[in-house]
């Protein structure tokens, strides 16, 4: 049963915190811009930096390092991605569904994904694209990053070589451009061909080895260039914050400032797109306010 919280609470809005100080006493003075309370306990919920039409300005990190706490530099993330590809305008729109997505960072791949992604007018979107956003933002001051788009990833290199030589021998002296109809989807067709370094017009028949090889290539890896990630106030989460290794994981208690906690995102903690993130704010939050309440 929902209890009625004024019972319990004193409920305050339109309140800006301008600072959080620990007094000689062990209590906190929460100052505001017309007045300060005083409490044994705070509980820093205060959202990380993106989406600040929501109020989440990014102010509980430095109220977290003002009371002693570190806080790792925030990064976009769950946010689009934005590529340097001459393909984007005719891809625009295009989603595509079960693909595999790596980022390829200094030449190697430092993570992948399976599902749905979506070309735009600026990049890429799409639960992997977001999921992938993050590590992107993280590293892309770092080196060079590319994208890599897996169009058949549940064929082996092998199995899908087999298949390109039947279908250039099934379309024969058809362009080249109406067999890949069967391997792509139409708006992806004339973007690989050139990708691919091919003439749209080629005949299936005059396709030779290295060419075929190419393409099947472009297949399991048709590489965009990362340009960087949309800005923070565009961005779903934020990764970064608050050190976990300075927070009771049992209480959410600060190692560092008793009587201090926190919740939610101004944590150094993120999660893949799909409620994960909410998730951890409502659980996070639920665990610190027992904490109080149990002490």
């Amino acid at each position: 049963m929902a209890r009625n919280t004024k019972k319990y609470a004193e409920i305050i809005t339109n309140f800006e915190v301008k600072s959080v100080k620990k007094q000689n006493d062990g209590t906190f003075a929460v100052r505001g811009s017309e007045r300060t309370l005083y409490s044994k306990n705070v509980i820093l919920a205060c959202g990380g930096a993106s989406y600040p039409s929501t109020g989440s300005s990014g102010d509980g990190y430095e109220i977290a390092k003002s009371l002693g706490h570190k806080v790792t530099e925030i990064f976009p993330a769950l946010a689009p991605v934005v590529l340097e590809s001459p393909y984007l305008k005719e891809l625009k729109g295009l989603k595509l569904k079960n693909v595999e997505i790596s980022v390829i960072f200094l030449n190697k791949t430092i993570a992948k994904e399976f599902g749905e992604a979506e070309f735009t007018i600026f990049g890429a979107d799409g639960p992997v694209i977001l999921t992938l956003s993050g590590l992107i933002a993280e590293n892309l001051q770092k080196g060079e990053i590319f994208i890599s788009v897996n169009l058949k990833p549940a064929l082996t290199l092998e199995q899908l070589d087999k298949r390109f030589l039947r279908e250039l021998d099934a379309y024969g002296h058809s362009a080249l451009k109406e067999m890949l109809k069967e391997l792509l989807p139409l708006q992806m067709v004339k973007p690989f061909i050139n990708y691919s370094g091919l003439q749209i017009d080629k005949k299936c028949s005059q396709i030779n080895k290295e060419e075929r090889e190419r393409m099947v290539k472009s297949l399991r890896d048709f590489r965009f260039k990362v340009k960087g990630v949309k800005d923070i106030k565009e961005a779903i989460v934020t990764r970064g914050g608050v050190g976990t290794d300075e927070i009771d994981q049992k209480t959410m208690e600060s190692k560092i400032t008793k009587g201090l906690y926190f919740c939610g995102e101004v944590i150094d903690v993120d999660a893949p797109t799909g409620g994960f993130n909410l998730q951890a704010a409502f659980s996070t939050g639920w665990l610190a306010g027992n904490s109080i309440k149990n002490r």
